[in-house]
């Protein structure tokens, strides 16, 4: 068993099911505005309720995922230079791919329809923010701001947010969606295996 693995199982055994923003930075061994940052980014799922403090209440299990992936490819989870002071602008992997997107032909563009409704395939008609975040990798507040901003078809029900499965995959082939620069994990791979298809 490696160290991480140790490490991995100690958290699984001892941490509750959520934690808060500051044991996620310590429990991973990173500075305060990175851990703010893959929050805010999405490329570590979490709920953001806004206020100034305990904002942030992450998964232990999206804490574990993003151990083992960040051990893989530590690199995915560089902060882009443009977001550190007096940084240039940077391009994440997988934006580059933005022209292969755009500019595909109408069967292209059908196919990749017919991927996105597969991997939705099992969620309902009607998708809430939670389900939404996590088959997306990205943090609720991302989703929520998604719908606030009408970048996502939604309604809001009960005070929550329901999105219709033909509505987030109307944004997921838009243009929009595929120019994200911080797309999260979920999201590249999605797009990457859709790719390696063609």
């Amino acid at each position: 068993m490696t160290e991480l693995e140790k490490y991995i199982e100690t958290i699984s055994r001892d941490l509750p099911e959520t934690i808060t923003k500051e044991q996620f930075y310590r429990l991973a061994h990173i500075g305060k505005s990175t851990a703010r940052w893959l929050l805010q980014s999405g490329l570590v799922p979490c709920h953001d309720s806004g206020k100034k403090t305990r904002r942030y209440t992450i998964k232990t299990v999206d804490v574990i995922e993003y151990l083992k992936l960040r051990e893989i490819d530590s690199h995915r989870y560089d902060i882009p230079t443009g977001n550190r002071p007096g940084g240039k602008a940077h391009c994440r992997e997988g934006y580059e791919h933005r022209e292969l997107f755009i500019h595909m032909d109408d069967g292209q563009r059908a196919q990749l329809r017919s991927y996105f409704e597969s991997y939705l395939e099992e969620c309902d008609d009607l998708i809430n923010v939670t389900t939404t975040a996590r088959m997306l990798g990205y943090s609720q507040s991302a989703i929520v701001k998604w719908c606030v901003t009408g970048r996502v078809k939604a309604f809001l029900v009960s005070g929550k947010y329901l999105i219709p499965k033909i509505c987030l995959v109307d944004y997921l082939m838009s243009a929009d969606a595929m120019c994200v620069r911080q797309k999260s994990f979920r999201h590249e791979i999605l797009l990457k295996e859709f790719l390696l298809k063609q």
